[in-house]
């Protein structure tokens, strides 16, 4: 029978086998007492050892952050969560943003308000218009109700690293339509002074049949206009919807479910004023019915050609001229974009191009989904001026065609209509792209 006997020092422990394992001994001058002692991305442990963490890992344990602050966290390890606390009177507009200060290239934030019930309020990802490149994560929002809110960072696809550092910033906006207001006496009024700047703008529908009014101040002619809707989760009871009148009684353009139901955009839109009205789709409010409407305006004429007219037949049909490109595989294609209205009754818009032999054509474009009221009707004609086969009438969105060829060498054009003769004007417009390629192109939905 052997005895063993262990000797027990300052730095022994046991492991799962009985064997004493002695530890490295950290010099007491080398002990942390606090966080303060420690790396930013570190914590200072029971047992007075720097290890990198924080301690702001769930919704209890939130660090404060106040109004107008910038704090600077970590997204230290795998699956790392960073949780923030501020208090609200209930009211505010506000604006969340998170910017990388280091390892930018594999940092992309997602930022979730919570409200003092501990629900969701709102997602975003990134910008609501998209990427930006000053910032990751930007947010905007209304908190509706008083108490304490909680911001949650994190990393959309769970990666940390003691470097994947980043600023996030609380601030209150004033950037949103005041009450009362009306057509007459809109409740913002914005001016645009840069192209392609983005403006955020926020829209609170207080009651049944609220309608917020936006006056643009544009100082170009033949504006392209994009308004567009957050594409996160939002804590919000509205269906937003936005009209564009360049006039009061001149409606361009209605969008419903502006944001996760796509952009409101017109071509061009002539200087000087024009109005968004911002409602809810089915007419409802409260205080729980808000979005923010994100405007884009730019100062040169839509890039695609524009109809000219009169180009009511195939002989007086509008030129495009195709532009010779490549794709990523090297194989060879030429487009060009085109747009107009059916602006009278029984309007009928044609284009022409020429196009290669054995070749094959697309023809894809967009109209009720940017706000249109249109519901066109496409036909394609070959160079003997013959219908080609595999026209397709639309039902409800811009009928798009795939692969027609291979093609005769010479002039094709494109007939463009509405389903409905009656139906007609400037808010009844289209945007459209021709690619002829030498190549069966990918159909996408």
């Amino acid at each position: 029978m052997f005895l063993w006997i262990l000797a027990c020092t300052g730095g022994a422990t046991s492991n799962d086998t009985g064997w004493a394992t002695t530890l490295p001994t950290v010099p007491e001058d080398e002990l942390c007492e606090s966080h303060d002692a420690c790396e930013d991305w570190e914590i200072c442990t029971d047992e007075g050892l720097c290890e990198s963490g924080d301690e702001n890992n769930d919704l209890e344990d939130a660090e404060g952050i106040l109004w107008e602050e910038v704090l600077t966290g970590y997204l230290q390890t795998e699956g790392d969560q960073d949780f923030y606390s501020f208090e609200a009177a209930g009211g505010e507009w506000t604006r969340i943003d998170t910017t990388p200060t280091s390892n930018e290239e594999e940092m992309d934030t997602l930022v979730t308000l919570y409200d003092p019930l501990g629900k969701v309020h709102h997602v975003e990802d990134d910008h609501p218009w998209g990427n930006v490149s000053t910032f990751d994560t930007v947010m905007y929002t209304y908190l509706p109700t008083a108490g304490t809110w909680t911001i949650l960072v994190e990393d959309l696809n769970g990666l940390g690293a003691d470097n994947s550092r980043y600023d996030l910033e609380l601030r209150e906006v004033t950037n949103y339509v005041d009450e009362p207001d009306s057509f007459n006496d809109p409740g913002y009024e914005l001016e645009v002074t840069s192209s392609s700047s983005i403006w955020a703008i926020g829209v609170l529908l207080e009651e049944n049949g609220d309608e917020d009014h936006i006056l643009l101040d544009l100082p170009w002619d033949d504006c392209p206009v994009y308004l567009v809707g957050s594409q996160g989760e939002r804590g919000s009871a509205a269906t937003p919807t936005v009209e564009l009148y360049p006039e009061e009684d001149l409606l361009y353009l209605r969008k419903e479910g502006l944001g996760l139901e796509g952009t409101a955009f017109y071509p061009e839109v002539d200087g000087g004023a024009a109005t968004i009205v911002a409602s809810d789709a089915d007419g409802e409010g409260s205080a729980d019915h808000w979005f923010y409407v994100y405007v884009q305006v730019f100062d040169e004429g839509y890039s695609y050609t524009h109809e000219l007219e009169f180009n009511d037949t195939i002989d007086d049909a509008t030129d495009i001229i195709l532009e010779a490109s490549t794709n990523s595989s090297g194989s060879a294609f030429e487009w060009a974009g085109f747009w107009g209205a059916i602006d009278e009754r029984g309007d009928e818009d044609w284009y022409a191009f020429q196009a290669n032999g054995a070749w094959y054509l697309q023809v894809r474009g967009q109209s009720d989904s940017m706000g249109s009221f249109l519901v066109p009707e496409i036909e394609i004609y070959d160079p003997s001026g013959e219908l080609v086969e595999g026209t397709v009438d639309a039902n409800d969105a811009f009928p798009d065609t795939w692969n027609i060829g291979p093609l005769d060498e010479g002039r094709y054009s494109v007939r463009v209509t509405s389903a409905d003769v009656s139906e007609y004007g400037p808010e009844f417009y289209y945007s459209a792209r021709i690619d002829v390629t030498d190549y069966e192109a990918a159909i996408s939905h």
